[in-house]
């Protein structure tokens, strides 16, 4: 048996009244919700530059 291991790059949204209220701190836990779709016409570049 092999493990492989997948690393995915991710970019984290965080609202900005979270940053503001001191909400996000290290070590909470969170609530996740993934969006697979496909991205509109023009984000893929934008995302890939990034």
């Amino acid at each position: 048996f092999t493990k492989v291991v997948q690393r995915v790059p991710a970019r984290i949204d965080v609202p900005a009244d979270a940053l503001k209220s001191g909400k996000l701190r290290a070590g909470l836990s969170v609530v996740v919700a993934v969006d697979s779709r496909t991205a509109p016409t023009g984000s893929a570049s934008a995302a890939a530059s990034n």
